[in-house]
């Protein structure tokens, strides 16, 4: 049998859509629909595939305690490098902010509203996060390598100007790449500890997105006392990606096969234009506009082009 482990693409691919699939089957919100059988033959096929392929590859054990090798010596210099990287990003950031004008949580805190949607400059701002996400793990992991403290606060400065800039999905990918960072250059972290994280990471972000977006539990309608708001959050973000996609599946002629689950590889300046209706005329909740990769893929080319890529992308991701 495949043991959990974290690092472990199938478990890392099975723990989030087995938590989509059970609170699909709550009503916690008042807003909650029936998901419909298709839509549940879909997720299931695709985690079938995914334990498939991942039980047909080897697991390799990655040990505890890992000795790296000094880095090799290259043609250029890496302090200038990244010196170079560091200029880029701040004139990169001081751009974006001029631009808009205003900084979303000095804003936020002043008038309540962040302004985080309309921030940055249209077309490029992805760019802009994804860059500085990419640029954070790595000054993480060179920290890791090296122990030059240097390149530490550079990743926290990273994760400071997400906080100012109010975008929280970047800083819970960073939190998680970090996790599987420190793991492979350094460590295991031990399970007990990751979850004591999640719990505080849970409590703390409930706090940020209250902040950010207003009372969770209003927005979602729930109205059960009970429940904490951080699993009203985790709710939400898995009920409604799972009722967006039955939404398509139910109310749609999909699958068109058009080409347009590509689209997202385009900066959005470059995109061909759509209606708006093709994707947000099938939200349950216009403030949940969350979406897995099944919705763009499956809008495209269906239940089989859904399995094939997760197919290929467990495929990719577990071999070693």
């Amino acid at each position: 049998g495949r043991r959990f482990d974290y690092l472990d693409p199938v478990v890392g691919y099975l723990c989030p859509w087995l938590l989509i699939l059970s609170f699909s089957v709550t009503k916690l919100s008042r807003f909650a629909i029936t998901i419909h059988r298709s839509t549940y033959s879909l997720i299931l096929g695709a985690v079938i595939c995914a334990v498939f392929v991942g039980s047909g590859t080897r697991q390799t054990r990655v040990s505890s305690e890992r000795k790296w090798p000094p880095p090799k010596k290259t043609p250029w210099n890496p302090r200038t490098f990244f010196r170079s990287t560091d200029l880029f990003f701040v004139v990169f950031t001081i751009f974006n902010i001029v631009y808009a004008g205003y900084i979303p949580l000095i804003r936020g805190i002043a008038t309540g509203d962040t302004g985080y949607t309309d921030f940055g400059i249209h077309g490029v701002f992805g760019f802009y996060l994804a860059m500085a996400n990419a640029l954070a793990i790595v000054y993480f992991i060179v920290y890791l390598r090296t122990g030059n403290r240097h390149y530490l606060y550079r990743y926290f400065a990273i994760l400071l100007v997400f906080v100012l800039l109010v975008i929280r999905e970047s800083v819970i990918s960073i939190g998680v790449e970090s996790l599987i960072a420190y793991s492979l250059v350094r460590r295991r972290v031990p399970l007990k500890k990751i979850a004591v994280g999640l719990v505080v990471s849970g409590i703390l972000f409930s706090i940020v997105g209250n902040f950010r977006s207003g009372s969770i539990r209003q927005i979602a309608g729930v109205d059960e006392d009970w429940v904490p708001d951080p699993v009203v959050w985790i709710y939400s973000y898995s009920y409604f990606n799972i009722a967006n996609v039955d939404n398509l599946i139910s109310r749609s002629n999909a699958p068109y096969h058009n080409g347009s689950s590509f689209n997202q590889l385009l900066p959005s300046f470059m995109r061909p234009e759509s209606n708006p209706d093709d994707y947000y005329g099938y939200l349950l909740l216009s403030n949940f506009n969350v979406s897995s990769y099944m919705f763009p893929v499956y809008n495209d080319m269906g239940k089989v082009g859904v399995w094939v890529l997760t197919l290929v992308a467990i495929y990719l991701t577990s071999k070693r």
